[in-house]
């Protein structure tokens, strides 16, 4: 008799959605989220250090659950997080995600010099 493998948290990766990029890719469980995404060779968010320190790879997560490591304060604000903007080198999914890619211009204050919402 075949045994039927389970779904829900047994899965084998994780669907990733860039909104803002028309592009998806998958993330397996204990991932960062940038680097699934350059094993699956797609350049949907910018690579910059790939641990937390420069901030280029800012994106906000719209839909989703993840753990994150330590972030720098100077790149993603305590009101940044709280509203989804972290690293994608700092994330580690737990669900599908859809997130956007932010490519504004980094100041001091974790602001970005961009036109959105």
């Amino acid at each position: 008799m075949k045994e039927l493998k389970p779904t829900g948290g047994a899965l084998a990766h994780y669907r990733i959605s860039v909104t803002n990029r028309d592009t998806e890719f998958n993330c397996k469980p204990g991932q960062s989220l940038l680097h699934a995404m350059e094993s699956s060779a797609r350049k949907a968010i910018p690579v910059g250090c790939r641990c937390g320190g420069c901030g280029l790879c800012r994106i906000r997560v719209v839909e989703g659950r993840y753990d994150s490591k330590r972030m720098s304060r100077a790149h993603v604000s305590e009101a940044d997080e709280a509203c989804g903007r972290v690293l994608a080198c700092r994330i580690f999914p737990h669900s599908d995600l859809v997130i956007e890619c932010d490519f504004g211009q980094a100041t001091g204050s974790g602001q970005y010099n961009n036109n959105e919402e």
